[in-house]
């Protein structure tokens, strides 16, 4: 096994219910979007009828469906209206349909939280169709602990990819930015007892020698 391949399980074990928006959730983060911004504007695509894209600017809050919510600087949001139209048509059948938001890129201080773990970035791209997220620049995840299973746990890197279904992060980092991990593991009883546990045979087998 190489080092990108361990590197990539062994950030995917310690993240494994990290940002999963979709398996245990009756609700789907995109089904509402609330955005407020100082600035926004929309215009139609000039070669694509059915396209549209929404741009906000300026102090970006954004709030999904799920409570976890997205703060940057800029966001631009694609709309396909021809898959609004197919929703409407297909409304009966059981074929699945993500309605007509296609793409969210945000840009600029990106801070996006869900409970007790969070994400920093500079770029961040979501592909609704995919369930992708891909991250770029200044890539900061932590998870705090909030329940007894949580691991508290910081990942520093350039380049992340997340999979908002099968929770797997694939995180890349490179020669003057390699991928940094912190794992907190001073509240675990075990791993101190065994510390005093050997100090305290050393004290004994001190005093038998002496």
């Amino acid at each position: 096994m190489n080092k990108k391949s361990f590197i990539y399980i062994f950030i995917t074990i310690l993240y494994c219910t990290n940002f999963n928006l979709y398996s245990q959730q009756k609700v789907s983060p995109f089904s509402r979007i609330e955005i407020t911004s100082e600035r926004a504007s929309g215009y139609k695509d000039n070669k694509v009828k059915d396209i549209f894209y929404f741009n906000y600017l300026d102090n970006v809050l954004i709030k999904f469906a799920d409570g976890s919510t997205a703060k940057c600087e800029e966001l631009k949001i694609k709309i396909n209206t021809k898959n609004n139209k197919t929703l409407n048509q297909e409304n009966n059948s059981q074929k699945v349909n993500n309605g007509p938001i296609e793409e969210i890129n945000l840009n600029k201080n990106i801070f996006i939280t869900q409970k007790n773990k969070s994400i920093k970035a500079d770029n961040a791209k979501i592909f609704i169709n995919t369930k992708i997220c891909k991250l770029s620049g200044n890539i900061e995840i932590e998870q705090k602990k909030l329940n007894p299973k949580d691991l508290p746990i910081s990942t520093k890197c350039d380049k992340a990819n997340l999979n908002l279904i099968t929770e797997e992060i694939n995180v890349l980092g490179n020669t003057t930015s390699p991928v940094s991990t912190v794992i907190v593991l001073e509240n675990y009883p075990g791993l101190t007892n065994s510390s005093k546990n050997k100090n305290k045979k050393h004290e004994q087998d001190k005093n038998i020698s002496t």
